[in-house]
């Protein structure tokens, strides 16, 4: 059990890490209080009730069980830079155990645990740092105290009092403030399929720099510290533990959305048609208007545009097929007028509500016959829509069978290509 809990302290050394680093979005920390309030502020869409119940989820699911154990004591096995780089820094088994009780005492034993400092600024409508300033030191200083001598001596090879320590772990804050750690992606099938939810955790890409141009800087006549690859993949290694566990315990979907919300993450959503049956797409709907002077317009509804969202962008995809019953469908609505009606094809773009950018992605075949047909092509990405006139594109130069990228600003003005 010794050894166990030796590997589940660098876990836990990792998620103390990281997520105050990630979470946090100012210029420029200077004190305890202004962490505090911008914790507060970057968390703010999280902090609730149902929020805590979730992350009281995820707690669970990453109890010190053997099946965590053994994963994470595979994970080091694999890679033994990691388990040196835990002796190196002092945590031999006595030291271990007893961090992991230090440790252990901070976290609330049930989601209204009012004894539990985090609990209560989770109740609390509006908390301020003095309010909690003492217990929060409390917490602090014994996670401090029980640090293996050689982290402390490390820190002291960059201050020698304890509020130039301070100031020095808040110039790590300060320079990781905006990282990531890692992706997640929702996928969102059709009706007969159940959605998904996963995430990749990773070391942000320019950790290794960014924390190594703050440890350029030690006290006259002491050694700087250097950190290497394995320092970051051992990291990796423990975070991929983690997400293991945590889909074992059936919660991915906790996992995206705390992550998600809180802006640790590069979150991707994909809506997707491909389950069958009662969800196929429905056919593009023609509306025929009463003044011929109006456009004949087939609409291809949301249902029929697969998308992928990020934080500022909209890809979207329309099958050749789709737009091939779009022209069926105008020819057939036409047919027989005296005059032929201008004709549209309109794609309805779903998630675009605060997106910046959209691209459309139609198959070069589609937009060739759709050119043919003298139909204008409109995007409707909501509160914005894009026109293309029939004659607009020039498909000369365009292969067979590839694919052809519209990109549209959506912070655009209602526009007509020309």
């Amino acid at each position: 059990m010794k050894k166990h809990l030796s590997l589940m302290l660098a876990f836990a050394l990792v998620l103390g890490l990281f997520t105050p680093f990630a979470g946090v979005n100012a210029t420029d920390i200077t004190s305890a209080e202004q962490l505090f309030n911008t914790m507060l502020e970057k968390f703010a869409n999280i902090k609730d009730v149902v929020n805590a119940g979730k992350v009281f989820g995820i707690i669970q699911s990453l109890d010190d069980s053997d099946t965590l154990m053994g994963s994470i004591e595979k994970a080091l096995d694999e890679d033994g830079d990691a388990k040196a780089i835990l002796l190196s820094n002092g945590f031999d088994e006595a030291k271990i155990a007893e961090v992991m009780q230090v440790l252990k005492a901070q976290f609330p034993t049930l989601t209204d645990d009012n004894d539990n400092v985090f609990v209560e600024i989770l109740f609390d409508e509006d908390p301020t740092y003095a309010e909690y300033k003492d217990k929060l030191k409390n917490v602090h200083e014994a996670m401090y105290n029980v640090l293996p001598i050689e982290i402390k001596e490390d820190l002291d090879r960059y201050a020698d009092t304890k509020e130039d320590k301070k100031a020095f772990l808040l110039g790590f804050v300060n320079a990781l403030m905006d990282s990531k750690i890692g992706t997640g992606t929702y996928e969102n099938h059709s009706k007969n399929r159940l959605d998904t939810w996963s995430i990749d955790l990773s070391v942000p890409s320019d950790f290794l720099d960014k924390a190594n141009v703050i440890l350029n800087n030690p006290l006259e006549g002491e050694t700087k510290i250097v950190l290497k690859e394995g320092h970051k993949d051992s990291i990796e290694a423990l975070l991929n533990v983690m997400e293991e566990q945590i889909e074992a315990g059936n919660m991915n979907q906790y996992a995206y959305e705390l992550l998600k919300d809180a802006g640790l993450i590069v979150a991707t959503e994909n809506y997707t048609n491909d389950g069958g049956g009662s969800s196929e797409p429905e056919k593009p709907v023609v509306t025929v208007p009463e003044d011929e002077e109006e456009p004949v317009v087939a609409e291809i509804s949301e249902d029929a545009v697969e998308v992928e969202v990020t934080e500022e962008t909209v890809a979207a995809e329309v099958d050749e097929d789709v737009i091939e019953d779009a022209i069926e469908a105008l020819e057939k609505a036409i047919k027989g007028s005296d005059e032929k009606a201008q004709q549209i094809v309109e794609i309805v773009v779903p998630k675009t509500e605060g997106k910046k950018e959209v691209t459309v992605s139609l198959p070069s075949d589609a937009m060739a016959k759709l050119t043919e047909s003298k139909a204008d092509l409109v995007v409707n990405a909501g509160a914005v829509e894009f026109t293309i006139p029939a004659d607009a594109l020039d498909l000369s130069e365009i292969a067979e069978g590839s694919t052809i990228d519209l990109k549209f600003n959506l912070l655009a003005e209602t526009e007509t290509v020309k």
